[in-house]
């Protein structure tokens, strides 16, 4: 399916979760404000644009970006939670959002109980970038070198709590490796610190680290989809399939406030 195809399905499905009844008014009248919890040049970002743009065309009115990053996603979250709930400020997250209320206890809103989830935009594999200057061929060999000199090696993510921290601590205790964490505003703000060597390894979604790796410094991990595979056939395959990354997905929904207005509640 082409991107305007699954722009024009996905604008069907926003325009029939968000409509008023019919005789009430016609949805959208107005610029719908997407907020992407996340700073621009992530993953995050960069399939909300594309999506934003086919859906501006779809639905005859502007679909506008808004980038609010910080707080592994919680200040654009609860910017969203503040909004009014009428269709009109809608939030576009990764898979992360599900986890925010186990991971940070005392938020102000709930993200579950506080949002209904819309549409699921997109599921993309992860790959694990280790600069060159590691000297790691292998994932075997990398684990064997945090393991020989603990704390010289260390890996971004894109805030505490996110898929790639979670990822990332899953593989550093499965290899039972002193690998330090080093969190990022945004995904966008690793590659230059990455491609420099200051921070030296990290998993994120295929899509945007792809202009960062060669075969020497990239392993994708065995998935049940093959996008990583397929966007990157010069990467080695990750050989342990037992490790508890190695189904590592990301993916990226809408999501509305529960209280906005559905033809079932206004008819």
């Amino acid at each position: 399916m082409t991107i305007k195809r699954f722009a024009g399905a996905l604008a069907c499905a926003i325009a029939f979760a968000l409509s008023a009844a019919a005789q009430a008014q016609t949805f959208p009248d107005h610029t719908i404000r997407l907020v992407v919890a996340f700073p621009p040049g992530g993953a995050t970002d960069v399939i909300a644009r594309i999506l934003a743009q086919g859906l501006t065309e779809e639905l005859g009115q502007t679909v506008l970006v808004d980038n609010k990053g910080g707080a592994s996603g919680i200040i654009g979250t609860e910017a969203v939670v503040k909004a009014a709930p009428d269709g009109y400020t809608l939030l576009f997250a990764p898979s992360s959002h599900a986890t925010l209320k186990e991971l940070y206890p005392n938020l102000s809103f709930d993200p579950l109980k506080d949002f209904t989830p819309i549409a699921t935009a997109a599921r993309t594999a992860y790959i694990y970038v280790v600069h060159p200057s590691v000297g790691a061929k292998s994932v075997k060999e990398l684990l064997d070198i945090a393991r020989a000199k603990p704390g010289t090696i260390a890996y971004a993510s894109t805030g505490m709590g996110t898929a790639q921290h979670l990822a990332g601590e899953a593989l550093r205790r499965a290899g039972n490796a002193d690998i330090l964490h080093i969190p990022y505003k945004g995904s966008g703000a690793v590659r230059g610190d990455l491609l420099s060597g200051r921070v030296q390894t990290m998993f994120d979604n295929v899509a945007v680290m792809l202009p960062t790796c060669s075969a020497r410094n990239c392993w994708h991990w065995p998935s049940p989809a093959p996008s990583a595979a397929r966007c990157c056939p010069r990467c080695p395959r990750c050989a342990n399939s037992a490790w508890p990354t190695s189904r590592s997905r990301a993916g990226s929904s809408y999501w509305a406030r529960p209280e906005y207005p559905t033809p079932s509640s206004s008819a």
